[in-house]
């Protein structure tokens, strides 16, 4: 899809004659986006001028009052094409609409776009963390490939923008692939003046909260929405993919009709989950053989290695002597799933550290895991999407085996009993599967299939 249009006045005025015709122009931009992350363009100074509308002297004052930007004379390109989308081309800065679909403005004031840089810092603390977890690559099997063998390139502006843009539209592209829907809601940015300008799409069931959901549907499509997480997940896992602030708030649910099939599951629903990243996501691309990791900053303190992430060993629940009871801390809650590794990790006292590693560096740590239990565990706080889990035979059996048996009493506790959560520093304090992704999904379609 190469990128024959540019936002030249005259280019608007001929080729941007609809509204359809500016939601494809959109979407050709968000692909170019990541089509020149692919080919590392993004190192160069022009990165951004060279794909979306760029006016440094626009003289439309968007957001200041009411905005004719295509009748002032000076206006750019950028507020040209969006103003066509509103009745006498009044941009306004409240929830807006095209071909039925809800939008929102969100203004950034004073902010310059920067280009990326390579950076050794991820390398050099990711060797050392290596260095002290012996055994990582078991729990992870790209870990040394993930650090060792990869570039990092970062941003260096301290919000991030530039990051939550590119992962966006990374997620698109990459999902896209696969037939998953689950797209994020970023749609366009352009630069007006000094400020940039960022289009999201605004999901008909809300984000971060399941109420609107529940009030339709009751609870009739919890096993959905797992699913299209679950699958989502499991495909960016491919790319060491870490959210940065996995939490129910990274999830929109639009009244969007969806039917994909993913790895011979079909996932049929009356909505469609958006999985929204932030300026903390960072995720891993092949590129001309070698690997490139886009992160957002490394505005770091000084990282105490000192401190120790715990791994468990390997488990072959298959010799009963490594399981003597369910009682056992090394053993699953149930045999049902005899042959699925299962190595677990602690981080413990040493939260600092994979914060700072995986947010600010854009370390892959437990990128096959932490992400889904926080995502999970945030999930269960909503008393209906609880009862439902625990009152279904396949789901509840998957969740608690994602759980050491000794500790799952303290999961359920936690739920019950605390109103001020604190779900990362919780789950610091117990044992993880590091496989918890490809576990929850292989069970999955096992009981799928055989139901």
């Amino acid at each position: 899809m190469e990128n024959e249009f540019s936002y030249k006045k005259i280019d608007c005025v001929t080729k941007l004659r609809c509204n359809k015709d500016i939601l494809n122009q959109w979407k050709k931009d968000r692909y170019n986006i990541f089509k020149n992350v692919r080919n590392e363009n993004i190192l160069n100074d022009n990165f951004w001028e060279n794909i979306i509308s760029y006016n440094k002297i626009c003289g439309c004052n968007m957001g200041n009052g009411n905005c004719k930007a295509f009748i002032e004379k000076k206006s750019c390109s950028g507020c040209y094409c969006l103003s066509n989308l509103f009745y006498n081309g009044e941009i306004q800065f409240d929830n807006f609409d095209i071909l039925d679909k809800a939008y929102q403005i969100y203004q950034v004031k004073n902010y310059e776009l920067n280009t990326y840089f390579t950076s050794n810092l991820p390398n050099m603390y990711g060797k050392s963390i290596l260095k002290k977890l012996s055994n990582m690559d078991a729990c992870e099997k790209s870990a040394s490939k993930d650090i060792i063998e990869t570039t990092f390139m970062k941003c260096d502006n301290f919000l991030g923008i530039e990051q939550y843009i590119i992962t966006s539209c990374f997620l698109e592209n990459e999902l896209n692939k696969v037939n998953i829907p689950c797209f994020p809601t970023f749609k366009w940015i352009f630069c007006c003046g000094e400020d940039v300008n960022i289009i999201e799409r605004v999901p008909s069931m809300g984000i971060g909260t399941l109420s609107n959901v529940i009030n339709k549907y009751g609870t009739f499509v919890f096993k959905d929405i797992l699913l299209q997480l679950i699958s989502t997940m499991h495909c960016l896992n491919l790319y060491s993919f870490i959210h940065g602030q996995a939490s129910l708030n990274c999830l929109g649910f639009d009244e969007v009709k969806c039917d994909y099939i993913y790895e011979n599951v079909r996932i049929k629903s009356d909505i469609t989950i958006n999985y929204i990243p932030c300026i903390f996501s960072s995720f891993t691309i092949s590129n001309q053989n070698r690997n490139l990791r886009l992160y957002a900053n490394d505005d770091i303190f000084n990282i105490d290695m000192s401190r120790n992430i715990d791994i468990k060993p390997f488990l072959n629940l298959n010799k009963s002597k490594t399981c003597p009871s369910l009682k056992s801390d090394d053993c699953l809650y149930t045999n049902n799933y005899l042959n699925i590794r299962n190595i677990k990790y602690k981080i413990g006292n040493a939260t600092n550290i994979f914060t700072a590693c995986t947010k600010n560096l854009g370390i892959p740590l437990f990128h096959s895991s932490f992400d889904l239990y926080c995502i999970w565990l945030d999930l269960m706080f909503v008393p209906e999407f609880y009862n439902f889990i625990v009152n279904d035979k396949i789901f509840n059996e998957i969740w608690i085996n994602m759980w050491n048996v000794n500790e799952y009493q303290l999961v359920i506790n936690f739920i019950k009993t605390n109103t001020n959560k604190n779900i990362r520093k919780f789950l610091s304090n117990l044992y993880l599967r590091c496989d918890c992704i490809d576990y929850v999904w292989n069970a999955l379609r096992a009981k799928l299939k055989s139901h």
